[in-house]
């Protein structure tokens, strides 16, 4: 009899585990540049959610356990324009994207300087320090 529940039980979990995860899916796909390089350190988010992934040196990124539905993706890297694709999870789904490089530019550089001069503990020739060249 025992055995029996044990059975059953094992077996309803098993089930429900199981539909579960018939209701979530993943979205992987690979991120490029306009010459088609692969890009790393791109960030993917699932605009709305917490779920999101970075790219990794070849480019590749790959979130899982997403709930099925419609979503925003927000794809965002240092140097290039951020984008926004809507995006329809209803299993595992794969898409690739190109991202434009950002043009940035710089209306002026200013650089400044300052320097203190630097004296001898020795005792000079003359009366006075004389500086370090």
């Amino acid at each position: 009899m025992v055995k029996h529940l044990l059975l059953i039980f094992l077996l309803s979990f098993t089930f429900i585990h199981g539909n579960a995860q018939k209701n979530s899916g993943s979205i992987s796909g690979k991120i490029t540049d306009q010459d088609g390089n692969p890009l790393s350190r791109v960030n993917i988010k699932l605009k709305g959610t917490t779920l999101g992934s970075p790219t990794g040196q070849d480019g590749l990124f790959n979130i899982k356990n997403i709930p099925y539905g419609v979503y925003t993706i927000e794809i965002s890297g240092l140097g290039f324009e951020k984008q926004f694709k809507k995006v329809e999870v209803t299993g595992d789904v794969s898409y690739n994207y190109t991202l434009n490089e950002k043009n940035q530019d710089l209306d002026e550089v200013h650089v400044s300087g300052a320097s203190t001069p630097k004296y001898t503990t020795e005792i000079s020739s003359l009366a006075s320090k004389s500086p370090i060249p």
